[in-house]
């Protein structure tokens, strides 16, 4: 009981376990009183799954950013370089993105989607403990482009047909994944007070998953017929 007690557990739990319950709430009314067509299963999870994480990805996750960089108020380099408890929206943003993660997990989901989701869990919690490095903001701006990007594969995926999502998505998973592998090289050479290893570790991993990103993208584009299916 004395975690419940530490400052971290008075910044972080209750905010992590609210965003987590909204989501299993709105997960369980789904369940027990959705619509035939919102029970479909799309790769592997429900239609309404796919409905609840296009939300978050268009509109959550850049309104929290948003308000994050309004709460700071000065540039967008300074506010990069930004992080702690101190900001509120900060901690929403992470808590939010925890509870997005955790919801997915009581679903059926791809073992490829498990793997990401654990993977992902992992960095929000490292982040929210300032492991390797204090990094709050940039890791806000790296998770809304990483997610603005998924926000039209996940639309792509609900309407595989549609030849104009089909084009769409190839240019703005691109910038997604360019604008996020540039947050990484940006760290690597101009954020402060941070050793060697990180300024490594962190764009090679960022710019690691933005390859992999691109490369299952690619796939898909060049594999895409009318009928929805790939060659």
């Amino acid at each position: 009981m004395a975690f419940l007690q530490t400052q971290w557990w008075q910044l972080h739990g209750q905010g992590c376990l609210t965003w987590t319950a909204g989501g299993l709430i709105i997960n369980e009314l789904f369940k027990r009183f959705g619509s035939k067509r919102s029970q479909e299963v799309i790769a592997g999870s429900p239609r309404f799954s796919w409905w609840n994480g296009v939300t978050h990805q268009f509109l959550v996750f850049p309104v929290l950013c948003g308000l994050c960089v309004a709460e700071h108020g000065g540039p967008l380099t300074e506010w990069l370089r930004s992080y702690g408890n101190v900001y509120y929206f900060h901690r929403m943003f992470h808590h939010a993105f925890f509870g997005y993660l955790v919801k997915d997990l009581t679903l059926p989901i791809t073992p490829v989607l498990l793997a990401h989701h654990v993977v992902c869990l992992g960095l929000v919690l490292a982040s929210l403990c300032g492991y390797p490095s204090d990094v709050s903001a940039l890791f806000c701006a790296c998770v809304t482009s990483l997610e603005l990007g998924s926000a039209v594969f996940g639309l792509q995926s609900q309407f595989p047909k549609n030849r104009t999502l089909h084009l769409l998505l190839f240019p703005w998973m691109t910038l997604s994944n360019f604008v996020s592998a540039s947050f990484g090289v940006w760290y690597s050479l101009h954020y402060e007070n941070v050793g060697m290893a990180s300024r490594i570790i962190f764009p090679v991993v960022g710019i690691g998953l933005c390859a992999a990103r691109q490369a299952v993208e690619n796939a898909r584009f060049r594999n895409w017929t009318p009928s929805g299916k790939a060659d």
